[in-house]
């Protein structure tokens, strides 16, 4: 795909008193984008500062039958002892069948997790997102009990792409298909006029960021 690059219209992009010259060049825009000139993109032609929302750690406590009494559980930092009369503090008392049970466990489960049931499969879910979840305690006593590991496990933290790589210089609309579009690799330009996601709150970093490849991020005065 040939380009010819330098020949956009003048606006506000650029910074007013620019001293480095913008170096123009071809990216790969990523599909299913519709960014406009000005957006500041990844190595991988996205967006950045687009926030991957983090995932909740979670794990599994498998009844293969009812428990027996004195039978436990231990979630987070809380162990549960089934009793089949009379439960008391940490206590959970054993229903008239599995699916009642499960349901006193999840009554019972510690304010750092969630509990969900299917058959006799009880899911534990981490309340909040992040890989804090994966230390999150699972363990069991009894023959009829087994759990999905020591503890939860597969949680990731929320990440906000920061690694600037260029200045897109034209429209670029790929919700059909990746194409590619001009880029500015280095420059100048007005921090007011360049777009990031909607979910960046502080331009810091992305300024930060863009100034370790030569992109500066000015205040247009």
């Amino acid at each position: 795909m040939n380009k010819v690059l330098g020949t956009y219209e003048p606006d506000n992009l650029f910074a007013a008193n620019q001293e480095l010259p913008a170096v123009a060049d071809v990216l790969e825009i990523a599909a299913s984008q519709d960014l406009k000139r000005g957006s500041l993109v990844n190595v991988n032609g996205a967006q950045i500062a687009a926030t991957t929302d983090g995932v909740k750690a979670s794990g599994t406590i498998t009844f293969a039958d009812q428990p027996s009494a004195n039978d436990t559980v231990t979630i987070d930092t809380k162990t549960l002892t089934f009793k089949s009369a009379d439960p008391g503090e940490n206590e959970v008392l054993i229903g008239t069948d599995l699916a009642a049970t499960i349901d006193n466990v999840i009554d019972a489960l510690p304010d750092s997790v969630t509990g969900s049931k299917s058959s006799g499969v009880l899911t534990i879910t981490a309340a909040t997102a992040g890989t804090a979840g994966n230390s999150i305690a699972l363990a069991k006593s009894g023959s009829n009990i087994t759990v999905s590991g020591a503890t939860l496990s597969g949680g990731v933290d929320e990440v906000v792409d920061t690694d600037v790589y260029a200045v897109l210089a034209e429209d670029c609309d790929t919700t059909e298909g990746a194409k590619d579009a001009a880029v500015y690799l280095t420059g100048e330009f007005n921090i007011d006029a360049v777009k990031v996601n909607e979910n960046v709150d502080d331009m810091a970093a992305v300024k930060i960021a863009a100034r370790k490849v030569g992109i500066f991020l000015k205040k247009n005065i």
